[in-house]
This record gives C-alpha cells, sequence and structure tokens, in this order.
C-alpha cells in the first residue's frame, strides 16, 4: 500500500471503529418492495476485527433488509463472539450458524439456503465498503434484473483460434458494464445474485470442493454460465480500492503468499470446472 492509502485505511477504520462504539442509529431495513441481504463469512482469526466490515454494511446509505454473518461451529465457538458482533446484533446483524465450514463457499451456501427468493449480495470480511455499496449494486439490479451485478469484475479474453485465454491474460478490473458471459465478477468487490441466477449445482459441495477448492469466484462463475445468466459491473469509473480500503493488517504474510499463487491457481480451477460443464462451447 501507498502512503496515503495507508492513511485512508487507518482513517477509516478509527471512523468505524467509532461508530461501531457510539453509533445505535445505523442498522437494516428498507422499504423497496425486494428482500435484499448482505452475506458473509469468517474465519477465528478474524474475528476482533470483522466487526469493521459489518459497520461499514450496517451504514450503507441503501440498507440491506438482512446483514449476515456466517459462522462455522466447526471453527468458533459461542464464547469467542466479542462484544463488538453482540452490539451489533442488537442493530441487525443476524449470525449464522453452520455445521460446516466450507471456506469462501460458506458465504453463500447457506444464506442462499435460508434466503432462495432475496436478492442476495455476497462480501469479504476484510473490506470496509464505502457507504453507496448497495445502492449502487441495487440501482444496477433495477436496470437488468435478469443480470448478477458486480462492482468489480475482469473480463474473459480469447486468442486468434477463439480459445480462452488464461486467468493472467483477462481485462484486469474491466469498465465494461454491457451485460455478458464474458464478464467475471470478483466477490472482494460485493457481487448481487438475483433468485434464479445460478444453476443447482451451486450447491453441490462435493463437486466444488473438487473442481474448485477455495475458488467460489470461479465455481459462481461457472454457475450463471451453466444457468445462461450474463453477468455486468455497475456504471462506476470511481477508485474502487481507495473507497474500499482492506481492514488494516487483515492480511498476513501467508494469505499475501497466496494471493501470488492466485493468477496460475484460478487458470487450473477454470480449466477444470469449465472442462466439466463444456462452458467453453458457450463462449463461443
Amino acid at each position: 500500500m501507498s502512503e496515503v492509502s495507508d492513511t485512508r485505511t487507518i482513517l477509516r477504520q478509527q471512523q468505524l471503529e467509532q461508530s461501531a462504539l457510539l453509533n445505535t442509529t445505523s442498522g437494516v431495513g428498507n422499504d423497496s418492495e425486494h428482500h435484499l441481504v448482505v452475506t458473509l463469512t469468517t474465519h477465528k482469526k478474524r474475528l476482533p476485527d470483522v466487526y469493521l466490515t459489518i459497520e461499514s454494511l450496517l451504514q450503507q446509505s441503501f440498507k440491506p433488509d438482512m446483514v449476515i454473518l456466517c459462522i462455522s461451529k466447526q471453527d468458533i465457538d459461542e464464547l469467542d463472539i466479542p462484544a463488538t458482533l453482540t452490539a451489533q446484533q442488537e442493530r441487525g446483524l443476524t449470525l449464522l450458524w453452520v455445521p460446516e465450514d466450507l471456506g469462501p463457499y460458506t458465504k453463500y451456501y447457506y444464506s442462499l439456503k435460508a434466503y432462495p427468493e432475496s436478492l442476495m449480495i455476497t462480501v469479504d470480511d476484510d473490506i470496509m465498503y464505502a457507504n453507496d455499496l448497495v445502492d449502487g449494486l441495487y440501482r444496477s439490479y433495477l436496470r437488468s434484473p435478469e443480470c448478477i451485478h458486480a462492482n468489480r469484475a475482469h473480463k474473459m479474453l480469447f486468442d486468434g483460434r477463439g480459445e480462452l485465454l488464461p486467468y493472467s491474460q483477462w481485462e484486469w478490473s474491466t469498465k465494461d458494464s454491457q451485460p455478458s458471459l464474458c464478464i467475471f465478477p470478483t466477490g472482494v468487490g460485493g457481487v448481487l445474485y438475483p433468485p434464479g441466477s445460478l444453476h443447482e449445482d451451486a450447491f453441490n459441495r462435493d463437486l466444488f470442493q473438487y473442481l474448485s477448492p477455495k475458488a467460489d469466484d470461479v465455481w459462481l462463475k461457472a454457475m450463471s454460465m451453466l444457468q445462461g445468466t450474463l453477468c455486468c459491473t455497475i456504471d462506476d469509473d470511481r477508485d474502487w480500492p481507495c473507497r474500499n480500503p482492506t481492514i488494516f493488517e487483515s492480511q498476513n504474510v501467508s494469505l499475501k503468499r497466496d494471493n501470488k499463487k492466485q493468477k496460475s491457481g484460478n487458470t487450473e480451477k477454470i480449466e477444470a470446472t469449465f472442462a466439466h460443464y463444456r462452458l467453453g462451447e458457450l463462449l463461443k
């Protein structure tokens, strides 16, 4: 991170820390005709800091009807829950205790099963989201209710023979806002899934753990393609990382090493998943 980005992150973190302690008015609920759910998961090491992400979600300008934190009983005991999360429950946070830790899949797997008719926004647990995250995704949905909507996405690209290029050679953080099968949402930015936008195999645990372990972005993209659902990014040219800083010190060294392997690792999982479902044929 640059010195400027570092300072912004720290100031944003301090702001949300103060809000979590003092603010009793922010929360959930709106008067729209749709039931709007934001869901995320976390693990034990991030549990003390996840309230910062949740606070940013409770302070949205357009409030979701629910903010769900999925917690695995395999990883976290009820006595591990800090006072910050207890206070946020009083303001609308829902703790959803789930029987099995499915890694990043946990955040959508159990929430979608519980609320299949809701608009579901998935987010990560280490970002302090801008207060118009939900508003932007919801307004984008109202314009194109048949699509999946993402704040951030890559665009799949092809070689001269029409074959899909490796993940590392795609158009990263694309600004193309046109609905397309080639738009690949990245979950860190927040993604809105309308009811019925994913194939039923989105819930096939054995298959996603085998074909695409720990790569829920890859799996959910495949499930949207299999369902015939187009994806699009919201029409917003503002700098996303500056407006949505990472929680200070949430990324340890091992995670940074894993991130360096992401490009090659995702290529392998994309190839395996797309080959299994013959998704390459849909892109030609």
